[in-house]
């Protein structure tokens, strides 16, 4: 339903300006990210597809978080480590401290709008009851449990969190394909394949190319480059070359309880080491034969970390995959992308996220210019 909102948008682009639509694509999937994870999360409708709506305070408040954290600047990490300087006044942050409430404050107000209308009906809160409400109510029941330990429940902020990662995904997949025209067109040609434009899930999972492109995109451009972990009790960390400590060739380090582990999740993802030395270059076909090094990595999901791994990895990988695919699928049997600017003005924003930016403009934040066409059916 959102995507095909959002092609109805393009499609009024494309018809306004005469078949040739410069479009910023990054703003629109952000909008539609939110819309999706509202609705099939959240059962609300927040409306950020809607070019009719005069004003959406949650939208502009989401678009402000992102924005704020574009880069990355020498005062921000003094302010961090030094929490001292947080008493000074700085214009950034009180707009984002601003923001980050009034996007809480949605997020606070859906749940305890459902934990009323949970606790309204006692039955939903019985474990044998075979009917579930939405996916915040499966959540909002959890955290309800007496037994569970408050350090095991999810705050109110962390559920309506996620959508801004697929939003940034969705944006590199469309700048990959714009980029080569040929591997665009050979995936269109797949997609037309299926005879529906409401293809099941058994559908898209069936389609190869789908498959390698997807995989392709989010091992070249995790939203996230790194994470930390620490460790929960003493451990040897075993390396993957012997390295010499204090005289001694040694294939493991020794890692005390409590050492932050910071995991460089692009990084490994681009290691020519395992991947060879077009680590770097996006090629799909990769995935019918990947070298066999790359089975070491103990990755989610596709042999990589972009969604970890173990028991912390990411817990909606498969909702993502999905809406990144069946987006994609819809764009693309409707549309054809180019970049609407040099591919060298396209840049990665500096921060934990990793947005794409125009390096000619990098004050504006985060941005992806399309020249957007229909397409033109055989």
């Amino acid at each position: 339903m959102h995507t095909a909102q959002l092609c109805d948008v393009l499609s009024l682009e494309v018809t306004r300006n005469r078949g040739v639509a410069d479009v910023e694509l990054y703003d629109w999937m952000h909008r539609l990210s939110l819309d999706i994870i509202g609705k099939a999360a959240f059962s609300y409708d927040i409306g950020a597809l809607d070019v009719n709506a005069k004003s959406n305070e949650l939208r502009d408040a989401f678009r402000m978080v992102a924005q704020s954290v574009t880069r990355i600047s020498l005062y921000p990490m003094l302010r961090f480590f030094f929490p001292i300087l947080r008493i000074l006044p700085e214009e950034q942050s009180r707009r984002s401290a601003r923001a980050r409430r009034s996007t809480a404050q949605f997020a606070r107000t859906l749940v305890e709008d459902k934990r009323r209308e949970l606790s309204a009906d006692p039955l939903r809160l019985k474990p044998s009851r075979s009917k579930r409400g939405d996916f915040l109510a499966l959540l909002v029941e959890a955290n309800m449990d007496v037994a569970m330990a408050p350090s095991q429940r999810l705050s109110d902020e962390t559920i309506i969190d996620g959508h801004e990662t697929t939003a940034i995904t969705l944006a590199w997949y469309i700048y990959c394909l714009a980029l080569d025209p040929t591997i665009q067109d050979k995936l269109r040609k797949e997609l037309l394949s299926i005879m529906t434009d409401l293809p099941t899930y058994e559908q898209l999972s069936s389609l190869r190319y789908l498959d390698n492109v997807t995989r392709e995109v989010v091992r070249l451009y995790p939203a996230v480059h790194s994470t930390l972990r620490m460790a929960m009790e003493d451990d040897l960390l075993p390396l993957g070359e012997p390295i010499r400590i204090n005289g001694e060739l040694r294939d493991h380090v020794f890692v005390p309880k409590g050492t932050p582990i910071f995991v460089p999740i692009r990084v490994i993802n681009r290691d020519k080491a395992l991947w060879g030395e077009d680590a770097h270059e996006f090629r799909p076909d990769r995935w019918d034969a990947l070298p066999e090094a790359v089975s070491t990595i103990p990755g989610l999901w596709a042999n990589n970390l972009t969604f970890l791994g173990g028991q912390h990895a990411c817990l909606g990988f498969r909702f993502a995959l999905m809406e990144i695919k069946a987006t994609v699928f819809t764009l693309l049997r409707a549309f054809e992308f180019d970049l609407a600017v040099p591919a060298e003005d396209i840049g990665e924003s500096s921060t934990l996220l990793i947005r794409p930016v125009r390096i000619s403009e990098i004050e504006s934040g985060p941005q992806l210019r399309v020249i957007v066409r229909a397409y033109k059916h055989e």
